[in-house]
């Protein structure tokens, strides 16, 4: 048991995020990762959705943009999910990626959402031995 709380805390622990976006309520969450790290793979976010005004978001797609893509801002699908509620880890459908960013854009909010979703936090997650 010892074994499994030490693979925990070294993939999810408070040090274990390449990038971590915190900010304003946004529909779309645009995180840079730094020169350094674009050079490891992703595999995994984790999303935390604000809880206090309730369940905000229903559907949610995320895009990569690759490194060295110079001027040009193409992103590309790698994954969708849906609903995200406290925390939500999304593995990419693409497998590991090099990125030079990660974007996730809200699609679709629960029925009466109006405002913009509110976040407690974007982490991007490399492969965990």
């Amino acid at each position: 048991m010892n074994d499994f709380g030490s693979w925990i805390t070294r993939c999810y622990g408070n040090e274990s995020s390449l990038a971590r976006w915190a900010g304003p309520p946004n529909d779309t969450v645009i995180i840079t990762l730094p020169d350094q790290d674009q050079t490891k793979a992703i595999d995994r976010l984790v999303l935390l959705e604000d809880q206090s005004q309730g369940a905000q978001v229903m559907n949610y797609t995320v895009y990569m943009q690759a490194p060295d893509s110079g001027w040009k801002t193409t992103w590309i699908q790698a994954g969708r999910g849906q609903s995200v509620g406290n925390k939500r880890i999304h593995y990419l459908s693409t497998g590991p990626v090099f990125a030079a960013a990660i974007k996730v854009e809200v699609d679709g909010k629960i029925p009466g959402v109006t405002s913009a979703v509110a976040w407690r936090g974007v982490e991007v997650h490399e492969p965990c031995q």
